[in-house]
């Protein structure tokens, strides 16, 4: 007789997790997207070897997710007023069980908002893909309330990592209004850690994906055009885009608080990065000036204040 995989429960302790659960999940997930055969065809055979990376990942994978979660948790005790809106829409005639909804949704949430990475899906890329996975883990459950609140978790995360009008190209999104977890567990994702470490988090994913650290070829235009997807993009470019987020680019007070007090430390993940660069064999200190440089320019570029001189 077969046995039934194993599959990690919507309702889930982070302690019951193993890559052996989680990998039936996910490919529950995979099966259902339909509508794009590739998926199948391209990510279920590579799906054991995948979640092992993410497993061990320590700039995208399960302690990244980790931290994501209890800095949410973090962030919903500081927000009291948020939170009973939050634990109003889950709808649930008792707070403990709202709760237990909450920390469900912030768990899959955290959980797979960056898996896609793992399976070689871009930056502008994985944020859909992770929406949907995690929405196709979840709608057809035996548990009705479960697959009605995979819409709920898909929304979570279609947008953590949105910055501006301006750099995303698309207005702000509505959903933050009408979902505000979704945006404390955007705020969550962004400040999981200090401003510092976010910094090297970047360089380890860089060296990961043998992102080249500076090109000196790259021109403002194409630095800071960010429309062009495909344009050349070097680790520089991506660290720039931990300073582009200001307090104003949050919906909720409470949250645009918690963004500005997490941005005192910007000034060392400046430092990080300059760092960084020192400890590059092949960039000259007149190449190291320059990144100083364009970090200025695109604060300049962007009207945002620059604090680093």
């Amino acid at each position: 007789m077969l046995r039934k995989p194993q599959l990690a429960r919507f309702y889930i302790d982070w302690n019951d997790f193993n890559e052996h659960n989680l990998m039936h999940r996910i490919l529950i997930g995979l099966e259902n997207i339909t509508t794009i055969e590739k998926y199948k065809l391209q990510f279920i055979d590579i799906l054991p070897t995948t979640v092992n990376g993410f497993w061990h990942n320590n700039h995208h994978g399960i302690k990244h997710s980790l931290l994501v979660y209890n800095r949410a948790l973090e962030l919903l005790k500081q927000f009291p007023l948020l939170k009973r809106h939050c634990l109003h829409m889950t709808f649930d005639e008792t707070p403990e069980g709202g709760e237990e909804k909450i920390k469900a949704l912030l768990t899959w949430a955290a959980a797979l908002h960056d898996f896609g990475r793992c399976l070689g899906f871009s930056f502008e890329e994985h944020q859909e893909f992770g929406a949907n996975l995690a929405r196709c883990c979840f709608m057809d459950d035996e548990d009705e309330e479960v697959a009605m609140m995979s819409q709920r978790l898909y929304n979570l995360i279609a947008n953590h990592d949105y910055l501006k009008p301006k750099i995303d190209g698309v207005k702000f999104p509505e959903i933050f209004f009408i979902e505000p977890l979704a945006e404390i567990f955007r705020l969550a994702d962004t400040t999981s850690i200090a401003p510092a470490e976010e910094m090297h988090r970047y360089y380890q994913s860089g060296r990961q994906y043998k992102t080249v650290f500076y090109d000196p070829d790259i021109t403002d235009d194409v630095r800071f055009d960010f429309s062009r997807h495909n344009g050349k993009r070097d680790m520089v470019c991506y660290a720039f885009n931990l300073f582009l987020l200001q307090p104003q680019d949050f919906f909720y007070r409470e949250t645009a608080e918690a963004y500005a007090q997490w941005a005192k430390g910007k000034f060392d993940a400046f430092q990080e990065l300059i760092r960084q660069a020192r400890d590059e064999e092949n960039l000259s200190a007149g190449q190291i000036l320059e990144i100083h440089g364009i970090i200025k320019r695109g604060h300049e570029h962007l009207g945002i204040p620059f604090y680093f001189d």
